[in-house]
């Protein structure tokens, strides 16, 4: 789905040109020479690396670990316009955008985000130092009613409970 969101964004993108495009450029370069010449011609890659020069990127769990890398990169040094992504880019980076757009309220599978995804989604809406606030654009869901949905999503958070357990498995496992 970003890659389709990333690919309408792209056309009402014009192409990028002067240092944005060299910047790009040179990025894509350096960014993409562990990735094998044959590798290159994937159409993923191929997609990614059209819409990078139109300043659109996109982001998701099943792109190639250079290519993430990559998209962070220029997103991190302001050239990209926009990126369409999942919440693979929200998570422990500090890459703040002006603007947060999420598409659903709901998850694929299970419900409705909780107040701590909409939090760490909608958590990078404002530049630090640079924007006075963020925005958030949250798209009609079809599924939930808008009202009762956005309550619950912005209600207050849950606490974070940690998943790791030290035992003595966990010890000898290690030694």
């Amino acid at each position: 789905g970003v890659e389709a969101d990333a690919e309408q964004c792209a056309a009402a993108s014009p192409e990028t040109t002067g240092l944005t495009r060299t910047a790009i450029e040179t990025a894509i370069d350096r960014g993409l020479e562990s990735i094998p010449a044959e590798d290159r011609a994937l159409g993923q890659i191929e997609q990614l690396l059209r819409l990078l020069r139109r300043g659109v990127g996109f982001h998701h769990a099943g792109l190639l670990p250079p290519c993430k890398e990559l998209v962070e990169g220029l997103f991190s040094q302001g050239l990209l316009y926009v990126v369409c992504a999942t919440d693979t880019l929200s998570v422990g980076m500090n890459m703040p955008a002006r603007t947060v757009v999420l598409s659903s309220i709901s998850r694929p599978v299970a419900g409705l985000l909780t107040p701590n995804d909409f939090r760490q989604l909608t958590g990078r809406a404002g530049r630090r130092g640079i924007d006075e606030r963020g925005a958030v654009v949250i798209l009609p869901d079809p599924f939930h009613d808008f009202e009762r949905g956005y309550a619950a999503i912005t209600g207050p958070l849950e606490p974070i409970r940690s998943a790791f357990r030290l035992r003595y498995s966990t010890l000898l496992s290690m030694y």
